[in-house]
């Protein structure tokens, strides 16, 4: 990325690299081989065979990158120099590409670097540039012969200063068309800088049909499909085509900067562009170039059923979260002070409230909106979808339109005028998107070792599934269960507002009441005992008895309704009902709470109770029992 900053590049390697470094005569036993004289006659033996071993570091083997970038990187450090800190930071393996403002620079650079590799006994070759001032002094012998290279595989036209993407689907391929062929091709195209996304996102989309379709690897992909195979191949061969200028920075450094990302998401992908706004000398005008790219397919999903479960709101803030990302990678490529301005822009107005909004949100969002906010100095836009550039990474573009799209190259046309044209940003807001941004509204979740209490809109829910396993007895499961509500109500809800409070409490009964006591006293009463029991019951009754609360809240009948005379009480626990019911006892007796015997709630019941009783299992009978709780089906316990 660096590359394509400055006005004039330098390129150069270093010859037969790993071969001079030398390995240590203690290490270069692990770099023994055995070697046949004449490998004719492998059966023979004796005085065939010779044994080797490397002096040298050998190409191929895992450590001899490393050891290769950590001796030069040494012998950079040591000589401490200007030139010396530019090389070390733009060499890549035995590659070295950098950029300078002025030829005078270039030409400096070319001397020091020659006589610092020379120092380390390491040879410099190859040598290119755009400038014909640096060109001529550079020695015939260290001249790369063509002006066409390659740059960490971007093609390079040093004449012409036009840099262009590779790919290798001109190769013919061998055998019928699979997945596995697919895969190969579609990845062939090399574009780390998203220059050519647009392009390219067609055969991503194909090969994700291929998975969802459940092809194997390597079976003959139908006739149709071929057909569509064919068409996305021709674009793909076609992408290497289209060259742009490869100089899109400032001709000084006191030149003033910006960087915009535009986001956009579309049912098939999400995407983000980036684009290096440059103010031109004595003028308010902007010179505007795309300079990173990048897009993500949705999220897929096995059953037609989930296709939709990403909506298209998330997929517009999945939008914005990688053009945060990229402003990161971008501002540490290009070294850029964190003061130069930086605005994204999108045309979801639900993100823009999203990341405004005081109110909770889903974990979804709540988690990507936290990132985003993160950048104190990001500024946020909206921009009208047919001025987002990057609406068409999420649609896709055959090289040929794309080679003529000012929109995908420059940017909006009003990004190289005065600040004053630009959109005032002022956003008008619909019933339609409130409506569409508050379905991820929520309320807190606080989350407590393995238990959870959600205060919604319409029911309290506590997740005590996991600490019912974990214990021993019902004392234990209780008391933790108390310990927590009692731990939410002293850190939570004592920081809510009275109004809050208020307007919680009849959705919360249960659950405000051990809140308010957790103020007020110290320790766990029986009270709040008596309240979890209920809350974990009333918990256990909608995980095993869902069909009957069903039936109660859509008026039908239900079988236990019958069997057992099954209502739902105020606290919306399910009691049973039957002949006690005009008894003078109290409620626990006369309509017991239904527990399924099917459950690790109902062993610790009976547990507690025998324990009391003092009766083994075997003598154990259903009548000593609690009369607060009745067992569906108890008879088979």
């Amino acid at each position: 990325m660096r590359f394509r900053l400055k006005p004039i590049v330098i390129s150069a390697d270093v010859e037969k690299a790993f071969l001079q470094i030398s390995i240590q005569p203690s290490d270069r036993d692990v770099t023994r081989f055995i070697w046949y004289k004449d490998c004719t006659t492998p059966e023979k033996v004796n005085g065939n065979v010779t044994a080797y071993r490397f002096c040298r570091v050998p190409f191929g083997v895992v450590s001899s990158p490393f050891l290769l970038a950590a001796t030069i990187q040494l012998h950079l450090t040591q000589a401490q120099t200007d030139v010396s800190g530019a090389i070390a930071r733009d060499l890549y393996v035995d590659n070295l590409i950098t950029t300078v403002y002025s030829p005078e620079e270039g030409i400096h650079l070319y001397k020091e670097a020659k006589q610092l590799f020379s120092d380390a006994s390491m040879n410099l070759r190859d040598w290119t540039s755009n400038s014909d001032k640096v060109l001529d002094k550079i020695q015939e012998i260290d001249r790369l012969p063509s002006a066409s290279t390659k740059v960490l595989g971007l093609k390079w036209d040093s004449k012409a200063d036009n840099i262009a993407v590779s790919n290798s689907i001109n190769e013919k391929s061998v055998g019928p068309v699979t997945k596995r062929s697919v895969l190969n091709k579609v990845a062939s195209v090399f574009d780390p800088l998203g220059l050519m996304t647009p392009s390219t996102l067609q055969g991503k989309r194909y090969l994700r049909r291929l998975w969802e379709e459940g092809l194997e690897w390597d079976a003959p992909l139908s006739a149709p499909m071929l057909l569509e195979w064919d068409n996305i191949q021709s674009a793909l061969r076609q992408t290497t085509t289209v060259t742009i200028p490869r100089f899109i920075g400032p001709a000084s450094a006191s030149q003033p900067m910006s960087l915009h990302i535009f986001t956009d998401a579309s049912k098939d992908a999400y995407a983000a562009a980036a684009y290096l706004q440059v103010q031109i000398p004595d003028s308010n005008k902007y010179t505007v170039n795309l300079i990173f790219s990048r897009s993500r397919l949705t999220p897929s999903a096995n059953k037609p059923s989930k296709k939709q479960s990403v909506t298209i709101p998330r997929m517009e803030l999945l939008g914005v979260v990688i053009g945060f990302r990229m402003v990161k990678f971008i501002q540490s490529q290009l070294q850029l002070q964190n003061n130069i301005p930086t605005y994204l822009w999108t045309d979801a107005k639900c993100v823009l409230h999203w990341l405004t909004t005081p109110h909770h949100l889903s974990t979804f969002v709540a988690n990507r909106v936290k990132e985003v906010k993160s950048n104190q100095q990001l500024q946020f836009r909206h921009v009208q979808s047919q001025d987002n550039p990057a609406d068409i990474a999420t649609r896709g573009l055959q090289p040929e339109e794309l080679k003529e799209s000012s929109l995908w190259w420059q940017g909006p046309a009003w990004l190289a005028g005065d600040k004053e044209d630009w959109p005032t940003g002022k956003l008008i807001v619909t019933q339609e998107d409130i409506a569409e941004a508050d379905k991820e509204r929520r309320s807190p979740l606080i989350t407590i070792g393995n238990t959870a209490a959600v205060i919604n809109d319409s029911t309290e829910t506590y997740s005590l599934q996991a600490a019912e396993q974990r214990v021993s007895s019902l004392r234990s499961l209780l008391r933790t269960t108390a310990i927590c509500l009692r731990f939410i109500g002293k850190k939570i809800w004592s920081k809510v507002s009275s109004s809050t409070r208020e307007k919680l409490r009849p959705k919360i009964p249960l659950a405000a009441m051990v809140f308010d006591d957790a103020s007020r006293t110290k320790y766990v009463a029986a009270s709040d005992l008596s309240i979890a029991e209920k809350i974990i019951i009333r918990q256990h009754q909608r995980q095993n008895f869902t069909d009957a609360f069903k039936a109660i809240d859509s008026g039908t009948r239900h079988p236990l309704q019958d069997q057992l005379g099954l209502r739902l009480d105020a606290e919306g626990l399910l009691r049973c009902h039957g002949r006690l019911d005009n008894a003078q006892l109290p409620e626990d007796a006369t309509r017991p709470m239904l527990i399924s015997r099917h459950s690790k709630l109902s062993t610790l019941i009976i547990r507690k109770f025998m324990r009391v009783s003092f009766m083994p299992e075997c003598l154990t009978h259903l009548p000593r029992f609690d009369r607060s709780t009745g067992f569906h089906k108890g008879g088979q316990l």
